[in-house]
């Protein structure tokens, strides 16, 4: 987040994302406040994977 805010009573959004290493998710959330406070929360979710890539040989 941007500071400082020049109206902190605005809507503002933040995106957030949490991992869940040990079965390879990631949560993505839109938090959206009003007047500092939190008024929506939503998102999605998807698998990833990581590691080391395999080149590709022409």
């Amino acid at each position: 987040m941007l500071l400082p805010i020049d109206n902190p009573c605005a809507v503002h959004k933040v995106d957030v994302e949490f991992l869940n290493t040990p079965k390879k998710n990631i949560f993505r959330v839109t938090f959206t406040f009003e007047a500092g406070r939190i008024v929506d929360a939503s998102g999605w979710t998807r698998s990833y994977e990581s590691g080391p890539v395999t080149p590709v040989l022409d």
